[in-house]
């Protein structure tokens, strides 16, 4: 095992999905949705360390005051490949010491997919990387063609909303199905009971993951090479420091 720490200080581009998926059709995300998360990201998020776990193994675990509770998880995934098609996701749970400070700079426009908003990220994560979880990174790369050394590397930055949060608005403390739900969902659309920016519980419900994807080799996909805000690891004040892995 091995002491891992990420290093982050720098703007990212992350996207907020313009639609959410049901089973077979979709709908736009409302505008007062997309606003919430601009307005309260910077203080109403929570990095998704070891201590949101050992809540959420708790039985039927209910935050004491929802209006101080954080909203939304930060998360951090390094995704390893080869010369081969695929690769192997990797998902840190970070110690409790880990640290960011989160500033929503501006909405930078929109693409076919999402609205693109401009983040600022500081701080420090860091987490025990575990030999066999290694070994398992090493061998999937070497299956995909390359050797460890020469991995591309893909990390993706995420908000979502806080898994602990969201309960409440379904089931009671009890456990039992909430009758009077501030959703409805029918073939996976969800539909806000009111739809409105007083219904927390739709909001947070509907709310896509929110993601930065930055890359350490160069545009491969059609669609990659026409995105103008491709983000290069090499152009990013990120920093991995590891006995296995260094950028």
């Amino acid at each position: 095992m091995a002491k891992a720490i990420i290093e982050i200080k720098d703007e990212f581009i992350f996207s907020f999905s313009k639609e959410s998926r049901g089973n077979q059709d979709s709908r736009e995300i409302p505008e007062f949705v997309r606003s919430f998360f601009t307005k309260n990201i910077a203080n109403r998020f929570q990095i998704c360390d070891k201590s949101i776990y050992e809540k959420y193994n708790q039985f039927r675990y209910r935050p004491n005051n929802i209006d101080t509770e954080p909203l939304f998880l930060f998360e951090l995934e390094l995704t390893y490949s080869g010369k081969k098609l695929g690769g192997i996701v990797y998902a840190p749970v970070f110690s409790n010491e880990s640290n960011l400070k989160i500033n929503f700079l501006e909405i930078l426009g929109e693409d076919k997919y999402g609205y693109l908003f401009k983040i600022y990220v500081e701080g420090t994560l860091s987490w025990d990387y575990t030999l066999s979880a290694y070994n398992q990174h090493k061998k999937s790369v070497e299956n995909d063609g390359s050797n460890w050394d020469q991995a591309k590397i893909e990390l993706r930055l995420r908000f979502i909303p806080n898994f602990l949060v969201t309960p409440m608005f379904k089931y009671d403390n009890n456990g039992n199905p909430i009758v009077n739900k501030p959703f409805e969902v029918n073939n996976g659309i969800i539909k806000g009971i009111p739809e409105d920016e007083s219904n927390l519980g739709f909001i947070l419900e509907i709310s896509p993951k929110v993601n930065s994807i930055i890359k350490s080799f160069s545009p491969e996909s059609d669609i990659d090479k026409i995105n103008s805000h491709y983000q290069m690891l090499a152009n990013k004040n990120i920093h991995m420091k590891c006995k296995y892995l260094n950028f």
